[in-house]
């Protein structure tokens, strides 16, 4: 008789097996959303800080070529009529036109 009855028991301890990988995998997807969402953060924040260094590093000037000044007179007397030089952005090395 108790052989019957142990006998009986392999359905429910195969359902009891199930529930708890079932538990398993529902658990282990909660992890990896938790996991994805922190990634996709930190991602971000660090893509903002990244564009941020570029933006102050592209508004940086640096003196580009040559200067020319052009004199009127030479000597005690003279002075300076014109000076011409090109600036550019310090990343990009495109002349920036400011004759506005």
């Amino acid at each position: 008789m108790l052989k019957k009855f142990l006998n009986r028991e392999k359905g429910i301890t195969g359902l009891e097996t199930a529930i708890i990988l079932i538990a398993f995998v529902v658990v282990a997807a909660v992890f990896a959303y938790t996991a994805l969402s922190a990634g996709l953060f930190s991602t971000q924040k660090s893509q903002e800080a990244v564009y941020s260094g570029l933006e102050q590093a592209q508004s940086t000037l640096e003196l580009k070529g040559a200067v020319i000044a052009k004199a009127e007179n030479t000597g005690s007397s003279g002075y300076l009529s014109q000076l011409t030089f090109t600036l550019s952005n310090a990343l990009g090395g495109e002349p920036i036109d400011f004759s506005r």
